[in-house]
């Protein structure tokens, strides 16, 4: 054999030795389902218990799939999905969990289910680990009479959170009595039990296993420490058919054949469902939000803060921009601005003019965009149309296609919106039909005033027959009739803060945004106008609900059929505004502001 030769067939000898342990480490433990279009799932307890195996088989029902399932412990199977081996992992490993997302090669992270860790040991308790008010106690208690203790040692969820605890106790665990055993909750706990040692299991494995260990008992179990709790989480090109399985598990369905998976087996379930996760989530403690500028009480929070101070909310918001991008359709958690707002205080600095109509808020993000959102919408509004959001959840259609009314190219970029990442927190504002302003990754929350001008409430006449137009000072235009095709009218029910309710009045004119676009003003996201009564009495409006709102800003010189006599020439209010107090009579100019 030449030596050409034998370097091509070691080279290929080589290739097949390479081939075949991947497909050693690919090769299904079990597979469900019997579809041409395979999902590889990597899990441990999940697995090993046949939560995955009654999930997996309700979901190809309605699916051209089959599964497979990869038995791995959290730190093997997020190892398979950075290395593109697996296309979705369920894990309960908060910290790398986060850590993958944020390095951009997992996505989706959805939460899913939970159940709980207990300290289990010898029926004679030779550490008197029952004695204990907190794990952190307990492992102090194991490790001061080095009672042997058992390990898993291999990376998984369970041998994490091991670890943290015994880091908050304060110890490295080592010698003997430390057992580490490099392998699964199952085997791991039949070790204990043969040896009469502790170890910390999952309730899940506990509830299935506990008749076949009769030396073992629960010993702990409650710490806030030992809740556990799963995600799913996908490839970050993130396929379809793995996609649409986390959408099911995260779906009523899925959520249901969680939270009763072993009840009727077991006369209690072996997971907790989404809902009750929740309380336990582990938000990014590096999303600190500040909130500040004329407030009384300058305000850090992060998203615990939110999860845990304020009353949360849910909405559905399909993004689309006005430039005609579709950004996705998303049901998002959040926490109303006007509760942030109501907590830090709004304190204007400005006494001539007591009312917080003319203040507004900037809201950054990290990446310097800003959007500037008015005191009415905020406050004049339903509590949930301005939302802080910390959590999403994707809607996704019934159908891959849609070949019949579209082309396969737009389609596709349709498909390509499902997988994005949403980054938390989020501005959400219910009320903009385009939602450019629903900027995310918010940073700053800044209450600014725009005016300390005093109201002069002694006028001979409350009239005033034009409104001047100023952009930087500068005077761009003047309105002293309201021309042109575009008049419409718009019912409002009067009600004031203070004077309570006026009846309904029909006034007639036009939108501000069509007396802006004759004057070429931009639709800048952080951008407002101040609008001016002659008497100095004023409120704010935002570019963003001039421009993008469903709701309309609207500038009348007809009220009931009649021209706008006593407090006129004109009138500018908002359609939306639950109050009235907005509604600025006798209109002398109108200021516009942006953001440096």
């Amino acid at each position: 054999m030449s030596r050409l030769k034998q370097i091509i067939f070691i080279l290929l000898i080589f290739i097949l030795i390479s081939i075949g342990k991947l497909n050693a480490q690919l090769k299904c433990n079990e597979i469900y389902g019997k579809g041409q279009n395979k999902i590889y799932v990597a899990t441990g307890s999940p697995g090993e218990l046949g939560l995955l195996k009654v999930l997996a088989e309700e979901f190809a029902k309605d699916h051209n799939v089959s599964v497979c399932w990869i038995k791995a412990g959290s730190g093997k199977a997020l190892k398979l999905l950075k290395e593109k081996k697996v296309d979705l992992v369920l894990v309960h490993a908060s910290a790398a969990e986060k850590k993958a997302v944020a390095e951009g090669w997992a996505t989706r992270r959805t939460l899913i289910a939970s159940n709980e860790f207990y300290i289990v040991g010898p029926r004679n308790d030779p550490a008197r680990v029952a004695e204990s008010k907190s794990v952190i106690e307990a492992y102090r208690r194991i490790a001061k009479v080095k009672a042997r203790f058992f390990s898993r040692g291999d990376n998984s969820g369970t041998h994490k959170r091991e670890m943290q605890i015994w880091h908050k106790a304060g110890i490295i665990p080592q010698g003997s009595w430390y057992v580490v055993t490099k392998t699964f909750m199952s085997k791991t706990l039949r070790m204990a039990n043969d040896e009469k040692g502790y170890f910390m299991t999952d309730s899940s494995t506990w509830i299935v296993m506990r008749d076949r260990l009769p030396n073992l008992r629960i010993l702990f179990k409650g710490d806030k420490l030992l809740i556990n709790v799963y995600h799913a989480l996908c490839q970050k090109e993130c396929n379809i058919f793995a996609g649409r399985f986390i959408d099911f598990l995260a779906s009523e369905e899925g959520q249901r054949i969680i939270r009763e998976f072993g009840r009727e087996v077991y006369g209690e379930a072996l997971y907790r469902d989404a809902d009750y996760a929740k309380k336990y989530e582990e938000p990014d403690e590096e999303g600190v939000l500040i909130i500040e500028g004329a407030v009384k009480n300058r305000t850090e929070l992060n998203l615990r803060d939110l999860l845990k101070d304020f009353t949360p909310y849910e909405v559905t918001l399909v993004e689309v921009t006005s430039d005609g991008g579709y950004h996705g359709a998303f049901v998002y958690r959040g926490v109303s601005l006007r509760d942030l707002l109501k907590q830090v205080q709004i304190q204007k600095k400005s006494k001539g003019f007591s009312k917080l109509i003319d203040t507004g808020v900037m809201i950054e993000n990290k990446q310097g965009k800003k959007v500037f959102v008015s005191w009415g919408e905020i406050f004049y509004r339903d509590p949930e149309r301005v939302l802080i959001a910390y959590s999403y959840k994707l809607i996704r259609p019934h159908h891959l296609n849609c070949g019949k009314c579209h082309t396969k190219e737009f389609y596709t970029q349709i498909l390509s919106q499902l997988e994005r990442p949403v980054k938390m927190p989020k501005l959400v504002i219910v009320d903009d039909f385009y939602t450019d302003r629903c900027i995310e990754d918010v940073s700053t929350i800044k209450v600014v005033e725009t005016d300390n001008f005093t109201v002069h409430k002694k006028l001979e006449r409350f009239y005033s027959n034009r409104i001047r137009i100023l952009k930087n000072g500068v005077e761009v235009g003047e309105i002293s009739e309201l021309y042109g095709k575009e008049r419409s009218e718009v019912k409002v029910k009067v009600l004031g803060e203070g004077r309570g309710y006026h009846g309904i009045k029909v006034f007639e004119g036009v939108e501000l945004k069509e007396v802006l676009k004759n004057l070429n003003i931009e639709k800048t996201l952080n951008g407002a106008v101040v609008v001016y009564g002659i008497d100095g009495y004023r409120g704010v409006f935002s570019l963003g609900e001039i421009f993008l709102s469903g709701e309309r800003v609207f500038i009348a010189d007809k009220v009931n059929q009649s021209p706008i006599d006593k407090g006129g020439k004109f009138v500018v209010l908002s359609s939306g505004d639950i109050f009235a107090d907005r509604m600025i009579k006798a209109v002398s100019e109108i200021r516009l502001i942006f953001s440096p």
